[in-house]
């Protein structure tokens, strides 16, 4: 039987500081690092990527989609100044989104595992009639 994914959320802001450093060759461009409640698994990450790539990225950041990674425990990306916000909330929409599918799985594994479930029980009562007839021969 399959586990389910776990849903991952980003670790609110007033319980720490994000890591925040501006890019030396730029002059607006800051690197951001968002935490996540906890390390995702590979399903969740991989989930990530294919939404990372259906997003649309800030019209203000050029290949702000490759520029947006996940890296162990944190989100990270880059933003301006004036644009934080909305970045942010595009950070948070996409992790809205994974957790969404994520969800949308889980129901398929929870569908399938019960389906698994009763296949195993039907094979149970089929052995445990076949041993009574065995019982009865030998």
């Amino acid at each position: 039987m399959k586990e389910a994914i776990r849903v991952i959320n980003l670790k609110p802001v007033d319980g720490y500081t994000p890591k925040m450093k501006r890019v030396k060759t730029t002059g607006e461009k800051y690197e951001v690092e968002l935490e996540l409640e906890e390390a995702p698994d590979a399903l969740w990450a991989a989930i990530f990527r294919e939404e990372l790539e259906k997003s649309t990225p800030p019209d203000h950041l050029a290949d702000s989609r490759s520029d947006t990674q996940l890296i162990e425990k944190s989100i990270m990306f880059f933003t301006s100044a004036s644009q934080i916000e909305h970045d942010g909330k595009q950070i948070a929409e996409l992790v809205d989104s994974v957790n969404a599918r994520v969800k949308q799985e889980n129901r398929k594994i929870e569908e399938e595992n019960k389906r698994e479930k009763g296949a195993e029980a039907d094979d149970e009562a089929i052995m445990k009639r076949m041993r009574e007839a065995l019982k009865k021969i030998i």
